[in-house]
């Protein structure tokens, strides 16, 4: 009970508080009431903004996880570390490839296997590896292929970089993940 009243003091400490001695008819001790009025209003309005404001944040956290958009969408980025690899993903969910390339000398990567059924080519692009390079006549660049998956099943990516006029069989680099896209 001292501990309620303390609790209580404590609340309202910043209202004027009336209070009574009231002396207990069992244990002949006496005890202060806050008066019901001011402290009570206080505290129903300190605790009417809390939830109030509480209840907002859950609604603002739960609308922008139920976005169809944001729900449980995977991206996934791949580079030559994950060649070999198996993944999982969901239909609507995105993968990004990113290949060193050697444009200069003629190189380039080209898809050897994709299933447009399954993965829509959403994306591609060139990013230079040398940001501080002033030229970038020679410089090494990282070839991205954005792909969304649209469709469940199991594929290959299949992936090879040669020169065009020689040909697959003289690809100096392959590239090779398998994907199982679920519903």
């Amino acid at each position: 009970m001292f501990m309620a009243h303390k609790m209580l003091h404590r609340l309202c400490k910043s209202v004027f508080l009336h209070r009574y001695r009231v002396k207990s008819s069992k244990e002949n001790k006496f005890w202060f009431v806050a008066e019901i009025g001011s402290c009570s209003q206080m505290i129903t309005t300190r605790l009417s903004i809390i939830l109030a404001l509480s209840l907002c944040i859950a609604i603002a956290l739960c609308a922008e996880d139920a976005s169809p958009s944001n729900a449980m969408k995977k991206d996934v980025v791949l580079d030559m570390n994950s060649n070999g690899k198996k993944i999982e993903l969901k239909v609507g969910d995105e993968i990004q490839i990113e290949l060193k390339a050697m444009g200069s000398a003629g190189y380039a990567w080209y898809f050897d296997q994709l299933d447009r059924d399954i993965f829509e080519l959403t994306g591609e692009e060139k990013k230079v590896t040398a940001e501080e390079t002033k030229d970038t006549v020679g410089t090494p660049v990282i070839s991205v292929w954005k792909l969304k998956a649209v469709k469940a099943g199991k594929t290959i990516i299949r992936m090879s970089q040669y020169r065009i006029w020689e040909g697959k069989d003289k690809a100096v680099n392959r590239f090779e993940i398998s994907v199982d896209v679920i519903p």
